[in-house]
Parts: C-alpha cells; structure tokens; sequence
C-alpha cells in the first residue's frame, strides 16, 4: 500500500494520465449522502454508495475511493456545519465496502473529521482501509499525533494528515511553516500528505466555488521544497481546474461533487470526462 501512496514516477504523457496512472482519481463518496441523510433510509443510501463503487471499478477508470467521515466533535467546521454521518458510514458498512474494494485490487481512504482521531481510529481500524486521512489541527499535542500514528501502522494503513489552506471561521488556516513544524517529526512515516484545497466553510454542505489555484500553488509550493512523498487535493477539483490541480504538483485528486453532483452526467461519464480534460492536449 505504501507504494501505491506514493508520487508517480511515471511521465505524465496524455496516455499514461488518461490511465489514471500518474494522476489519480479519489471520488468521495461523502458527495453522496449530501442532504440526503434525514430524508433517506440510511439503507438505501448504503447501497447506493455500494453500487456506485462497483459500478465505477468495474470501469476500472478509478482504483481508490474516498469516505470523508463527519463527526460532530469536530470544531473546525464553519456555518452551517454538514450533517453527521456515520449512521450511514458505520464501521461495520465500512467494513464490508473496504474488503469488496480489496477484493478487486483497490484502495478505501477514510478521512475522520474529528478532534479526538484516536479514540474514533480506534472505533473503525476494523475497517483496515488503505489510508487513514485525519485532521492536523486536531492533533497539535506531539505526543497524542505519535500515538495516532503508531496505532494507524500497527494496523498497516497509511497514515495522510489534512492540512487545511484556507479553514474556516471558527479555526482559521495557518501559514505552511506552521503546519510544516507540526508534520516535520513525522515524514518519513506520511506517505502522503492531503490539502485541503477550498474554501468550502461547511464541508460537504455546499461548494464554495472553483480551485483557489494561487493560493494553493503558493502553499503547497512550500511543501514541496521539503517533502518528496506524494501530494493529495481536496476540493474545487472538477472538468475546468482538473488540469490546473494536476499541475500543483498532486499525485491524487479527491473529487466528488463533479462525479456524483454534475446533474447531466452519470458519474462514470464524468470521470471519463476529467480524465479526458486531464489528458487533452491544450
């Protein structure tokens, strides 16, 4: 797994992007269940989301999927805050869905949105996923962030911070010399580091707008000059900023409202669609 969760070293040729193999496609599924989750029976969206994996590996276009957990402990939130999920992502749903994603040769990231990852880890490591996604402003105490990570190895996941660029109201971003500080004990344990690269306040209520490419370059620019392990983006991704998020320098691309959302296409089209826009010669 650590090798798959690592920078491409392929050349990004339009054939071997349009692979999926330099850059790679992460659809979270979270984008699902967006305003859903009082209004539909948890059981049908479970299925929902478990037919919406099989449909899109069996196209063999994507090999990891995404699963953004909000726990309602966690104060980084902005207004109006998402709805809380894990009657529907449970760790026995989860479970399941990870072994049958094994099964066919590919990967399930779990990202727990919460203050407290370690007793929540703890809660779903049944689940084995490939990548465990956490928040960093969530562990600023050294100690608590070298019992998060050892718990994730021991367990044989990859372990993958999330740095947030631009936050929100009630805990706003910090410079990347900061966060740099905070992660800097622990590379050579992080395979991979994720950004979080909108401004979308209320995470995974609503999307703020496109890809703040600027901002993002500036900030993950100051990564790359000291880290070489691989590069994930989170948010803003779609059909017009693929390229631009390709071009900071990331090795995955989470993207869910463009798949799941896009209202005329089916979500293999649109993935066959940012492929394509990844791949297009300009």
């Amino acid at each position: 797994m650590w090798r798959f969760y690592s920078p491409a070293v392929l050349p990004a040729t339009a054939e071997y992007m349009a692979a999926d193999r330099v850059v790679r496609l992460n659809p979270a599924l979270i984008t699902l269940l967006d305003g859903r989750i009082d209004a539909v029976p948890v059981t049908v969206l479970q299925q929902e989301v478990t037919e919406q994996v099989r449909h899109l590996f069996s196209r063999r276009k994507v090999m990891t999927f995404h699963c953004d957990i909000n726990f309602p402990d966690y104060g980084g939130f902005g207004e109006p805050a998402p709805c809380s999920n894990q009657a529907v992502f449970t760790p026995d749903f989860l479970a399941g869905l990870a072994a049958d994603i094994r099964c066919q040769g590919g990967y399930l990231n779990l990202h727990m949105l919460t203050d407290r990852p370690l007793e929540r880890w703890r809660e779903y490591q049944g689940v084995s996923p490939a990548a465990v996604c956490y928040q960093l402003d969530a562990v600023p105490d050294p100690v608590y962030h070298r019992q998060l990570l050892d718990s994730i190895n021991e367990q044989g996941s990859c372990a993958s911070p999330v740095i947030e660029i631009f936050g929100s109201d009630s805990r706003p971003a910090r410079a990347p010399a900061d966060t740099f500080s905070q992660v800097q004990p622990f590379l050579r344990e992080l395979p991979m580091l994720t950004f979080q690269a909108e401004a979308t306040a209320a995470r995974s209520s609503f999307a703020a707008g496109g890809l703040a490419s600027f901002a993002v370059k500036e900030y993950i620019a100051y990564y790359q000059e000291r880290y070489n392990g691989a590069i994930q983006l989170q948010g803003g991704v779609k059909p017009g900023t693929i390229r631009d998020a390709a071009a900071l320098g990331a090795d995955f691309l989470v993207c869910g409202t463009a798949i799941f959302r896009s209202g005329t296409n089916s979500p293999a089209e649109m993935v066959d669609r940012l492929l394509w826009e990844l791949a297009a010669e300009k």
